[in-house]
């Protein structure tokens, strides 16, 4: 409407239809022959005005100031207000802090991106936990349950620094993840009545592609430590480095598996199969490559092992206030 070319544009016209007849008949005069007594009664009302102090014309005048002046000023206070918007609008985006920049909304699209990644963190604890159970050989066991361990404590990690950076959990949204998981138990995967060798290949396929998303979450959070105090750098290391020594682990057990399901040589370093899941270099297993699998799958599942255990927020917290 002619609004939007008076003011700018986007400007919407919300003035009542009737006000709008109103001002569209303004100043419109009936066609109709003159009578004289309506001149001379209106002329008799000028006198009677005129004869109480009240001059007709000058009130007449008085108005049409007044009310011009009201718009005009109305006018000019709509005018700057429009123009004091559209500058700050334009100096946001200059310096990325504005809605252009997204800046301003950066704190409800980080809870949405923590609550994406706790629903996948719930459904890949869910999965690992459930591998874990379905392992019929005592060592492969050992390194599923070690894993998922480990993916619990990650896990747990997510859900305190979502609370240090006070994003509210999403509790529709992880429910999801966690319906999705179970959801995926009804594929058959070639049998119905007993656990399909191919589950093997699929799960260790889907832990591998989550751990390597919780990786990038970790690696994001990382450079958001640089400039929030809330976030503890070297915790967030201690984690990204236990993630790639998991999705190390994860590729050496999903080649192992393949190979045993689908017929072909396995591709694993003689030695290296589960001897990823202890965390960093120069941890006990980490050092133990002259040992069996089986051995070393006993030490990750003894109470100290998880020496590459990343220290809580809590634990930095703690020990800075020491």
């Amino acid at each position: 409407m002619y609004v939007s070319e008076l003011v700018v544009p986007g400007t919407v016209n919300t003035m009542p239809a009737s006000t709008l007849d109103a001002f569209a008949d303004h100043g419109h005069v009936p066609a109709a022959a003159p009578v004289a007594d309506t001149y001379a009664s209106a002329a008799a009302h000028f006198e009677e005005l005129g004869r109480t102090g009240i001059d007709f014309m000058d009130v007449t005048d008085t108005l049409e100031r007044e009310g011009l002046a009201k718009f005009e000023d109305s006018w000019a206070e709509l005018g700057a207000t429009v123009d004091r918007e559209m500058r700050a609008d334009a100096d946001a985006s200059e310096d990325g802090t504005g809605p252009s920049g997204e800046s301003s909304n950066a704190p409800a699209l980080l809870a949405i991106y923590l609550n994406d990644h706790l629903a996948g963190a719930t459904g890949g604890l869910e999965l690992c936990r459930r591998a874990a159970q379905g392992q019929r050989d005592e060592e492969r066991a050992t390194a599923f349950s070690t894993l998922a361990k480990q993916v619990e404590e990650d896990h747990d990690s997510l859900v305190q620094i979502m609370f240090d950076l006070g994003v509210s959990t999403d509790h529709p949204k992880v429910a999801l993840g966690r319906l999705t998981e179970k959801a995926g138990r009804l594929k058959p995967n070639g049998r119905l009545f007993s656990r399909s060798p191919l589950s093997d290949v699929l799960e260790l396929e889907s832990m591998l592609l989550g751990v390597q998303g919780k990786a990038s979450c970790w690696r994001t959070l990382r450079v958001l430590a640089e400039d929030d105090d809330r976030l503890y750098a070297e915790h967030l290391d201690a984690l990204l480095e236990r993630a790639e020594h998991q999705t190390a682990t994860l590729e050496e057990l999903l080649l192992a598996a393949a190979a045993h399901t689908l017929g072909h040589a396995a591709v694993c370093a003689p030695g290296s199969s589960l001897t990823q899941l202890t965390g960093p270099p120069n941890s006990p297993s980490s050092r133990a490559s002259s040992g069996s699998a089986a051995e070393v799958a006993h030490e990750q599942a003894a109470p100290r092992a998880l020496p590459g255990r990343p220290p809580s927020q809590q634990d930095l917290r703690a020990a800075g206030e020491r």
